[in-house]
């Protein structure tokens, strides 16, 4: 192995003897032959190693270089278009909305979901129906559910057989109103704010891109040859 603090000089006169292998895998010089077949060998061999992490990078960058240009080759087609990146920055501004007026109300994202849904309906809500119309998971519900029952803010109640409702505490009632009712009605005003003829038109393109994308996504369960 070359110091890195070697001189040049003597850099030079150990390239001059012939080289051998120690038992840890290292270069290290033999005196025992001086044949010039053995020093071209080591002038050849000890120069690579010299700059052997600098090839191994070099041939790295090359290959990941290479990869991306095939990758990029490949994906060429598929891109967003320019609608779609307009419409997936609207959504995540409008996320990030409701995350922000959630946050300034005191309340977890899940916690206001699960209230606001139940405001929706009025006073209580059928679980089951938290668990459809809020659009987070089962699991995310009724861990909101759980925190909000033990802060005295909801309470359960069987509705028939097998569904329970969610209903609102008196202490529940005074916090929807301070939060997720208030949201209902910044929304109610700014539709209300529209003209009737935009108002149609917005829920009808809306409905219309979500009866359009499950019908994607069936398309896209089916096996091929299912019709």
């Amino acid at each position: 192995m070359i110091s890195r603090n070697m001189s040049k000089s003597n850099l030079f006169r150990k390239f001059k003897r012939p080289a051998g292998i120690c038992s840890a895998g290292c270069f290290s010089l033999d005196f025992s032959t001086k044949s010039y077949y053995n020093c071209i060998w080591y002038d050849f061999v000890l120069i690579p190693m010299h700059i052997a992490s600098l090839i191994v990078i070099m041939l790295k960058q090359k290959a990941l270089h290479r990869l991306s240009s095939n990758q990029k080759g490949t994906n060429m087609n598929i891109h967003s278009s320019k609608e779609l990146k307009r419409y997936n920055y609207l959504v995540s501004e409008i996320d990030a909305a409701y995350h922000e007026i959630s946050s300034k109300l005191g309340l977890p994202d899940s916690s206001m979901i699960v209230l606001y849904t139940i405001c929706d309906s009025g006073d209580s809500c059928l679980l089951r129906d938290i668990v459809h119309n809020s659009g987070i998971s089962k699991q995310t519900v009724n861990s909101a559910l759980r925190k909000l029952e033990a802060e005295g803010i909801i309470y359960l109640e069987h509705a028939g057989a097998k569904n329970k409702s969610v209903c609102l505490t008196i202490k529940g009632k005074k916090l929807a109103d301070r939060t997720a009712r208030r949201i209902i009605d910044i929304e109610n005003d700014i539709f209300a704010s529209w003209s009737s003829e935009d108002m149609n038109k917005y829920l009808e393109l809306t409905e219309r891109y979500l009866l359009d994308f499950k019908d994607r996504l069936r398309q896209l369960e089916q096996k091929p040859g299912e019709t």
